[in-house]
């Protein structure tokens, strides 16, 4: 996986793999399954020092971490300006032309939100539809809370971040009582945490969950199975029948 993450050069991955990996070591230090954090802490110390020494750190830190905004080409501008609404919005080639540089710009993506939060002001309660950030700014909004409010309004914005939310208190809710659980659930309830984890750091330099996208394949799965838990009769499940 961090292989895959470093060829990817994705900074907001990398991010959510942190925050994922270290809240499943935290929970497994919590439920005192200390074997397995003990491998979690070498296998992590073996990588950091393969990455070190091998010179992929400096690779990384130029190619991810303080990597610049690269103006689109030509012809990919035009082909997305075909797709816009070039009356009321600017192609996407003017959108990175003027995007800042530096770690803080997020790859230009600040450009992007400052545009489409002057669109939200314009229609705040029901938002502009499904895609509206291709069909009105010509590129991927990049951020769940932005994507939400610009295709939604508060209307869906509201019900959405509560969904985030209560997730969240229920996956507590399991993990302060995780020694009641049968042991393969408490293995798969920790992972849901790293993933749940992942998706949400993810969440805002991209648009998980704001849209019908490969994200729900995984995210369906987990609050499904985080509700099943909770629900299940003792002693494999948090509530009693």
């Amino acid at each position: 996986s961090v292989l895959l993450l470093l060829y990817s050069a994705a900074r907001g991955s990398f991010a959510g793999f942190g925050t994922g990996a270290a809240l499943i070591l935290v929970i497994y230090f919590v439920s005192s399954s200390r074997r397995i954090l003990a491998i979690g802490l070498l296998v992590t110390a073996g990588v950091i020092a393969i990455v070190w020494s091998s010179g992929t750190f400096d690779t990384f830190v130029d190619k991810c971490i303080t990597r610049q905004v690269t103006a689109i080409p030509e012809e990919v501008s035009e082909a997305a300006a075909l797709t816009a609404n070039a009356e009321n919005v600017p192609e996407a080639a003017a959108l990175t032309a003027n995007a800042e540089n530096g770690f803080f710009s997020f790859s230009g993506r600040r450009a992007v939100w400052a545009d489409g939060w002057d669109l939200f002001q314009d229609s705040p309660v029901i938002g502009y539809g499904f895609h509206a950030d291709r069909l009105l700014l010509g590129t991927h909004m990049h951020n769940s809370i932005m994507h939400a409010m610009l295709q939604t309004g508060l209307l869906g914005t509201i019900p959405f971040i509560s969904a985030i939310v209560l997730t969240w208190i229920l996956l507590l809710r399991i993990v302060l009582k995780i020694g009641s659980l049968a042991e393969y659930d408490k293995h798969l309830v920790i992972q849901c945490a790293g993933i749940l984890a992942f998706f949400t750091a993810r969440s805002f330099p991209e648009s998980t969950g704001a849209f019908f996208g490969v994200d729900w394949l995984i995210l369906a799965v987990l609050l499904f199975y985080l509700q099943a838990v909770y629900i299940r009769p003792t002693p494999s499940g948090i509530k009693a029948d």
